[in-house]
C-alpha cells in the first residue's frame, strides 16, 4: 500500500525527497517557489516549510523519550553550527512494539520517514515532521 502511495506521490511530484547525506531534491511547487526567491539550485533543508505537501526524509536518526512517554527521532543535517536537524514527532501509544525496544534509544539507525511539515524553525535550524510512516 505504502509503495503505491509513493508511486503516485513521484508521478505526481508531490513529494519532497531529503537525503540528510546528498542534499533536498524538491518537489515542482518548491522548486518554483524557490527559484522566485532566490535563484538558488541548492536547497537548504530549512526551505522546507508547511506549504510542502509531503515530504520522505532518509537519514541517521537517535531516538530519546520525552518526558511524557512520546518517542521522538532526530536526525542532523548538514555541517553548520548548530547543525540543521530534523525531528519527528510521535506519540508512543501510536508506534509498534518493535520501535519501542530499547536498542532504539542507545544508539543510532537508519530510517526514511514519510510525513508533513507543521512547523520549521529557521532560527534553530529545526523542521519537525508528523509521520506518516517510519520505515526502519
Amino acid at each position: 500500500m505504502i509503495r503505491l502511495l509513493m508511486d503516485t506521490m513521484r508521478k505526481e511530484d508531490a513529494v519532497v525527497h531529503a537525503d540528510l547525506t546528498t542534499g533536498v531534491t524538491p518537489d515542482r511547487a518548491l522548486a518554483d517557489r524557490l527559484a522566485e526567491q532566490n535563484g538558488e539550485d541548492k536547497v537548504p533543508l530549512t526551505a522546507i516549510g508547511v506549504a510542502t505537501a509531503f515530504v520522505s526524509v532518509t537519514g541517521l536518526f537517535a531516538a530519546r523519550r520525552a518526558p511524557n512517554g512520546d518517542i521522538v527521532p532526530r536526525a542532523q543535517y548538514g555541517t553548520g553550527r548548530p547543525a540543521a536537524q530534523v525531528r519527528i514527532t510521535r506519540e508512543a501509544a501510536g508506534v509498534r512494539e518493535g520501535f519501542q525496544n530499547a536498542e532504539y534509544f542507545t544508539g543510532e539507525f537508519q530510517a526514511r520517514c514519510l510525513g508533513k511539515v507543521p512547523t520549521g524553525n529557521r532560527e534553530h535550524g529545526e523542521l519537525t515532521l508528523n509521520p506518516i510512516a517510519i520505515f526502519l
